[in-house]
């Protein structure tokens, strides 16, 4: 009998404590009722659910371990799921069906950025998720807790992806339509016979400037903000990160009119 009183208040408690998440989500996250469940398992026929009343994919990388938990049992679950900022592909937009949002390369060869997707991935150009927490101007700054955004927790990091995306892909085409690039042998940065560059150089002299490029998209966005001033005084001095190019290579994609 004992055990049934306990177990009817178990349960009784469990419905108190999804209807509150239902109702207060961002209150939710951070409940023991999250940190408890976040990994449990979820039934099939609620990720149905979830997938029908929302068919977007969400990011859920979203902070310290135990929030990444959360978010990925509120990925899962119809009601909470929208509540995430949605996830976006590694060229800032909107994921296709067959999208891997781990592993960045879509499957679908109909996919109509595949070209570019090719020719990064064949000449060894790493393409990598941005992480919420960034270096600029020598601070970190973590998107998802130091960047306010009016629509949410996590939306910053969202439309840093973005920003991001969207100069990855406009310098790729502008990279791999250049005669540089048609001239140049296949090949990773760095590997080309008697330090002529290949294809792989080519392409991360060309990428270097997207990470630049959203962030003075994100300095204007986000006015008034410790990142803003950053990004600004970033910008100013020129200091921005990128991937090194080895002198040898550098002077001869000058000679081919490639700029820096």
């Amino acid at each position: 009998m004992f055990g049934d009183i306990l177990l009817d208040q178990t349960f009784a408690r469990g419905i108190a404590e999804w209807m509150d998440a239902v109702s207060d989500p961002a209150a939710w996250k951070s409940s023991a009722l999250a940190r408890s469940t976040a990994g449990s398992f979820v039934p099939n026929w609620l990720r149905t659910i979830r997938k029908f009343t929302d068919p977007d994919k969400r990011e859920t990388n979203l902070g310290d371990f135990s929030e990444r938990l959360t978010a990925e049992f509120m990925n899962r679950v119809p009601g909470l799921s929208d509540n995430l900022p949605p996830a976006v592909t590694y060229f800032g937009e909107k994921p296709e069906i067959g999208y891997d949002t781990i592993m960045v390369f879509p499957e679908s060869s109909d996919n109509k950025d595949m070209y570019l997707y090719h020719n990064l991935d064949r000449n060894g150009y790493a393409m990598k998720k941005p992480k919420p927490v960034i270096s600029v101007n020598g601070e970190k700054i973590d998107l998802n807790t130091m960047v306010p955004d009016e629509r949410g927790e996590g939306y910053a990091y969202y439309q840093y992806q973005i920003y991001l995306g969207q100069a990855r892909k406009a310098a790729a085409k502008r990279t791999i339509t250049s005669s540089a690039y048609q001239n140049a042998p296949w090949g990773k940065a760095g590997e080309g016979e008697n330090g002529k560059p290949t294809r792989g150089d080519i392409i991360q002299a060309g990428m270097n400037g997207a990470r630049m490029d959203a962030l003075a998209k994100m300095e204007k966005t986000y006015t008034g903000t410790r990142l803003s001033e950053l990004a600004k005084e970033e910008r100013t001095k020129g200091t921005q990160e990128v991937h090194p190019i080895m002198p040898h290579v550098a002077r001869d994609l000058e000679r081919q009119g490639v700029k820096f």
